[in-house]
């Protein structure tokens, strides 16, 4: 389920509730911040620097991290952000 949401957060589809119910909420920052990799955002913890690299895509623009991104974000990924945030406590 956790790749399912990463799919449909990559391919601009909205998540829904019940997709993170199926997840277990460790996993929830990393889908918050995927919706950040997919926009080649610079992190500052090596962790998800890490982590994202295991994606072509973020591999891809290794040279072009940005550190603003937002500007980029489709209408899917500010309405997966928005359901994410919530679902983090």
């Amino acid at each position: 389920n956790f790749e399912k949401a990463l799919y449909k957060i990559y391919t601009n589809e909205l998540i829904v509730e019940n997709d993170l119910k199926q997840i277990d909420s460790y996993f929830y920052p990393l889908l918050k911040n995927f919706i950040y990799a997919k926009h080649n955002y610079q992190f500052e913890k090596e962790y998800y620097q890490a982590f994202y690299n295991l994606f072509w895509f973020y591999r891809k623009g290794r040279t072009e991290r940005k550190k603003k991104v937002d500007k980029y974000f489709t209408t899917s990924d500010k309405a997966n952000l928005k359901l994410i945030l919530t679902q983090i406590k």
